[in-house]
């Protein structure tokens, strides 16, 4: 199944946007960087590894997750992952367009995941 996603990674990168910006970097190496972190995250989601992906998120992150839910909270998409209600059989996010502003970079593309089965299968 296939969905358009746009991930706002400033909830990825907890204020790394402004280090990074400060330290002279240019947007082709900011935009390497973050797509880096983007597959960090998508290879921890499907790898269900609650480890990697709080340290990836801000504690304030807001997710549209596969359960039909909106979630507002860093704990309770830790806990369905841990608790294997989130996870995959197969997970492709592809990256089509960074968009920079001031503070924050909005990666859009696609996924394409396959539920493990018996898991809730998200909306497209």
């Amino acid at each position: 199944m296939s969905a358009l996603k746009c991930l706002l990674l400033n909830a990825l990168l907890s204020g790394s946007i402004n280090a990074l910006a400060q330290n002279n970097i240019t947007q082709g190496q900011l935009q390497q960087t973050i797509g880096q972190l983007d597959r960090a995250h998508a290879t921890a989601i499907f790898k269900g590894d609650s480890l990697a992906l709080d340290s990836l998120m801000d504690d304030e992150v807001t997710v549209n997750h596969p359960t039909n839910r909106i979630v507002k909270e860093k704990n309770e998409l830790l806990s369905l992952i841990r608790q294997g209600i989130i996870r995959y059989t197969t997970f492709e996010r592809t990256p089509e367009l960074f968009l920079f502003y001031e503070n924050t970079v909005v990666v859009m593309g696609n996924e394409q995941v396959t539920p493990a089965p018996g898991r809730p299968m998200p909306e497209s």
